[in-house]
Formats: C-alpha cells, sequence, structure tokens
C-alpha cells in the first residue's frame, strides 16, 4: 500500500524532513495553507562558528490570510549575500562543502519572486545530492484533515516544540564546531551533507 506523507514548504529544511521523504512512497506539498510564520517554511538552522545560527528569508508583507504559495520573498535587504557568506563561513572548513558549493551558490545569485517555488527548487535539488527519490504533488486547495495522508505541517518545527523534534534521538556525525559546542541534531540537511557527504543517505536510513 502506497504511503503518503504531508508536509510544509520548507527553507533548507532540517534533516528529519529529508527522512520523512526517504520514509514515504509520496510527498504532499501543502501550497495553500496561509503563510505561518517563525517556521521553517522561510527559515533554516545551521552549526555556525558561535553555536546555532537561524537564516530568515524576508518576505513582501501582505495580508495574513495569503496562501504560502502566493508569498513573494523581498530583496530590500541583500539577504541572499548574508546567507551566502554565513554558509561559506559556517562550512568551507567541512569535509565535502567544496563539492556542492557551486549547486547551492546559484540559488544565492538568481531572485525568485515565490518563496514556495524557492524552497521547492532547492529541495529537488538536494534530494538529488542525496540521491533520494522526491516523489511529490502539491495539494491545490487547503484542508484541515488529509486522511490519506500522514500530516507533518505542524510536528517538524523550530526549537523542538513539534513532537516530532521531540523524538529525535540520532546518533552524532561530524560537525566542524562540535568541539566547542557540542553535537547539535536536526539542523539543516545541508549540515550533514557538507559533513557527511553522500554518507548522508545512510544517516537518513538508519
Amino acid at each position: 500500500m502506497e504511503t503518503t506523507v504531508l508536509l510544509s514548504s520548507a527553507y533548507l529544511p532540517p534533516t528529519i524532513y529529508f527522512q520523512k521523504i526517504f520514509s514515504f512512497d509520496k510527498i504532499l506539498l501543502e501550497d495553500s495553507e496561509h503563510y505561518v510564520k517563525q517556521t521553517y517554511r522561510n527559515r533554516c538552522t545551521i552549526y555556525g562558528a558561535n553555536g546555532k545560527l537561524d537564516l530568515i528569508i524576508p518576505l513582501v508583507h501582505s495580508g495574513e490570510r495569503t496562501p504560502i504559495s502566493q508569498k513573494k520573498i523581498s530583496y530590500s535587504s541583500n539577504w541572499q549575500k548574508i546567507h551566502w557568506k554565513s554558509l561559506q563561513s559556517a562550512y568551507r572548513s567541512s569535509p565535502y562543502f567544496e563539492f556542492f558549493e557551486s549547486e547551492f551558490e546559484k540559488f544565492y545569485h538568481q531572485k525568485f519572486e515565490l518563496l514556495f517555488q524557492f524552497n521547492l527548487e532547492l529541495t529537488e535539488m538536494i534530494c538529488k545530492l542525496l540521491r533520494l527519490p522526491f516523489h511529490f504533488e502539491v495539494t491545490k486547495e487547503w484542508k484541515r484533515i488529509h486522511n490519506n495522508a500522514t500530516d507533518l505541517r505542524d510536528e517538524i518545527v523550530p526549537n523542538s516544540k513539534g513532537l516530532i523534534g521531540m523524538r529525535f534521538p540520532k546518533e552524532p556525525y561530524y560537525q566542524v564546531f562540535s568541539n566547542k559546542y557540542g553535537y547539535i541534531p536536526n539542523l539543516s540537511i545541508i549540515d550533514i551533507l557538507f559533513n557527511e557527504g553522500l554518507n548522508s543517505l545512510s544517516y537518513l536510513k538508519s
């Protein structure tokens, strides 16, 4: 029987987001919900020289009932330059950064109008790097309950407040700054990708 998981759009999503992509046959991406603040929809968390670092994509102000698929990225500040420099500073000394650098860099030079499209293309690219099949559909209309899908839209959230975040006792892998602040689990997928390379897929499977 085919299994489906319902996920929100996310910017450089955390590791557990990709574990769910791996664990289900099909991914249903929510594109009709109202935008939710302070979530992974427009932010990610990486491991910087001073510990956890949130990178947030600024958005054009619009009504609270604007669907996520219509939320526009703001370029009033040069956030792309800031994010890319932050990624370089955090991971330039990691074992695999140079192997994937060019694939990510282009996303910080091209200007996408819509957040949803930007997130989607980044996620697709990361799945290809991980050799992880990504079979997805979009919801097209908002529903509170999806009877035929495991709904994780509100479970994968920052600060491990969701049930899934609290169930993440993964074994440590190498992290650049772990000698300063210790091992930090469930960061953006790029943390494990830049540190473990293609071994990341084995970690997702475990």
